[in-house]
């Protein structure tokens, strides 16, 4: 069973790519979030992978993926469990916050592993020139079958990671700053170019976009990006830094 967080695409790939290589079931963590209340159980025994994929925010794992475990409960016995993490360059602590989520929950996490993807975080930086985006893809193929391997023959203690520079000030200062300022959907806004497709709506995994005529944000964000980097016209904005970079997702879903 391998649980999927993803906005632009890049983590969806890579949990579409293992859960066929191992023929198991892939599950959508905001879909199981919105479906169900309280706590989240499922029965598993020790054949069975309980895998985590998912995208690095501000050096640490999206709040929605740790809203999921907090609510998570494993019955029966205890299963091989991985996780992988998709960044633009390095993922800090990332994957040290999510073990100690998962030991919260009596899981230990067998082995974990982080894959470069091409940049979505357009708020801060333009994207990847084509060529850079398409040889991080296909770099990522690589990436992939390797772990793939991996977690089929349920190796453990194999930690592939790219902590980076300064790895625990950015997952515990900047990160800890980003969920309390960053998640704010207040600067997003549509130009002339929407044409009320409500592509946006549907996407947002906390359905926070309401669209009528133009859309409108509300609520929770998550700043997965999936509304700005996937409108089809690029006719979202956020503030003023957006409307001269491009837009980035991954090809799989096009």
């Amino acid at each position: 069973m391998i649980f999927c967080f993803s906005g632009t695409g890049n983590s969806r790939h890579v949990a579409l790519e293992i859960s066929r290589y191992l023929n198991d079931k892939l599950i959508s963590i905001p879909d199981e979030i919105n479906n169900k209340d309280g706590l989240i159980s499922y029965n598993m025994d020790d054949e069975s992978y309980l895998g985590f994929v998912y995208p690095v925010h501000a050096w640490g794992p999206p709040k929605i993926v740790l809203d999921f475990i907090d609510r998570l409960e494993i019955k029966g016995s205890t299963p091989y469990v991985f996780s992988v993490s998709t960044c633009g360059e390095e993922e800090g602590k990332t994957t040290q916050i999510l073990k100690n989520y998962l030991e919260k929950k009596s899981l230990n996490l067998s082995s974990a592993f982080t894959i470069v993807m091409p940049n979505n975080y357009i708020l801060s930086y333009d994207i990847e020139p084509d060529e850079d985006i398409n040889k991080l893809l296909v770099a990522s193929e690589e990436k992939i079958k390797e772990i793939c391997q991996i977690i089929e023959n349920k190796e453990t203690s194999i930690y592939a990671l790219i902590p980076g520079s300064l790895s625990f000030p950015k997952s515990k200062i900047v990160n800890t700053f980003f969920k309390k300022y960053a998640l704010d959907n207040k600067k997003f806004f549509a130009d002339d170019k929407c044409n009320s497709c409500g592509l946006c709506e549907d996407i947002c995994p906390v359905h926070s976009i309401k669209v009528n005529g133009k859309p409108t944000w509300q609520g929770d964000c998550t700043m997965c990006l999936a509304c700005i980097n996937r409108c089809p016209t690029q006719a979202i904005q956020y503030g003023k830094k957006t409307t001269s970079r491009g837009r980035y997702f991954h090809p799989d879903l096009k």
